[in-house]
């Protein structure tokens, strides 16, 4: 039954990523497919911490908002340098540490590894490789909904091992 989270997991990351269905199925509760996102994570969590597993919906919720446009051109250009996400400054930090230059392909890895470390750290944080995974993969087919689905895919793998190690 578990299994089933990965497509769920899939779907919800294209969902929310707009490039499945586009954001407006629900007309005004634009936020629903990132909600439904969370959801599995609290199902996985209940077992272990009780409604405490709650708290989880808010912390992937809020990492889910994000935002990512700056990795999204995936160092091929095309990026707006003012425009800034609220994990910018970290990334920027981790990047100038490494001596990755902005905006690279190695940045746009970066920034979704933490991207994807801080949606899936409740259940494990294997995010911080699947998320990245799942976005280059998809710039290898030239199609940015593999990409959303992909990455949503594997943060849902992610999930799946969590609640087998349980």
């Amino acid at each position: 039954m578990e299994l089933l989270i990965i497509p769920y997991m899939a779907i919800c990351g294209g969902w929310a990523g707009g490039t499945l269905w586009g954001f407006n199925i629900f007309g005004k509760l634009k936020f629903m497919p990132e909600v439904l996102f969370t959801l599995p994570f609290a199902y996985v969590l209940y077992s272990l911490v009780g409604w405490w597993s709650l708290i989880a919906l808010l912390w992937v919720y809020i990492w889910k908002q994000t935002g990512h446009a700056n990795a999204l051109p995936w160092g091929d250009g095309g990026h707006n340098v003012n425009r800034t996400n609220t994990l910018s400054p970290l990334v920027k930090w981790i990047c100038r540490k490494l001596n990755i230059e902005y905006y690279s392909r190695g940045f746009a890895w970066v920034f979704m590894g933490v991207k994807g470390f801080l949606i899936s750290l409740p259940v494990g944080g294997l995010g911080v490789l699947g998320y990245p995974l799942g976005y280059e993969l998809g710039k290898r087919t030239g199609n940015h909904l593999y990409s959303e689905l992909l990455s949503g895919a594997f943060i849902g793998v992610n999930i799946v091992l969590f609640k087998a190690v349980l």
